[in-house]
């Protein structure tokens, strides 16, 4: 599949089907045609009227590619590290099998290269990196040497860590898009790889308040 030059982001969306549609709005209206998620679905803040359902219908609806987050692992495959997790059987069917058919990462073409989506750093749903990781750190990591080794990647949009970043290494651009997740910063962002850069949207009171600009490195 290849992704246009302007790119709708999508980071953890932990059952906020609210601040999802707004983002999904939000972008829409800025002429944005193309959506990319990057996966955790599911589990959202206790008792926080988060809809799972409703962010899967969303992003079904809207034809967002969406990978799988560490947490679709552990509600929907591998059972639930802790309690307060969601329960997979007040799910509705058709959204357990649509999130348990997510993949783990996805490979696109753009017009600047391609690129990866994916939750951590390629198929591992684990690996996170803080915006102030040494480079060293990064590059010495076994996930990132192993998407480093594929020329074929200039891009990987990820998230898991629920903090933006934007950084280069070597011939990588790795942008994290944050989290819809509300007491994290909550947040998405159009990338537009024709003039080189990712606008952040900030949500201030579940509204679209704010609005950063960053050059691609």
């Amino acid at each position: 599949m290849r992704l246009p030059s302007r790119i709708g982001l999508i980071g953890d969306v932990h059952a906020e089907h609210i601040l999802l549609q707004r983002a999904v709005d939000k972008l829409k209206s800025r002429g944005i045609t193309q959506f990319l998620c990057t996966g955790d679905v599911v589990d959202g803040i206790p008792n926080g009227g988060g809809d799972i359902d409703a962010c899967c219908d969303i992003l079904r609806a809207e034809n967002i590619p969406t990978v799988s987050g560490n947490h679709e692992r552990w509600v929907i495959r591998d059972g639930k590290p802790w309690n307060d997790l969601t329960d997979v059987d007040k799910l509705r069917p058709d959204t357990v099998t649509w999130l348990n058919d997510l993949r783990t990462s996805i490979k696109f073409e753009t017009p600047a290269g391609g690129l990866l989506l994916c939750h951590g750093m390629g198929d591992n749903d684990m690996t996170r990196f803080m915006p102030d990781a040494p480079d060293a750190e990064m590059e010495g990591d076994p996930d990132v040497q192993a998407v480093l080794a594929d020329n074929g990647v200039s891009y990987v949009i990820n998230g898991h860590s629920h903090r933006r970043m934007l950084r280069r290494l070597k011939h990588l651009t790795i942008l994290n898009v944050g989290t819809l997740y509300r007491t994290h910063d909550a947040c998405f962002a159009e990338l537009d790889l024709a003039n080189k850069t990712v606008t952040y949207f900030d949500f201030v009171d579940s509204d679209v308040r704010q609005e950063t600009t960053l050059q691609l490195p």
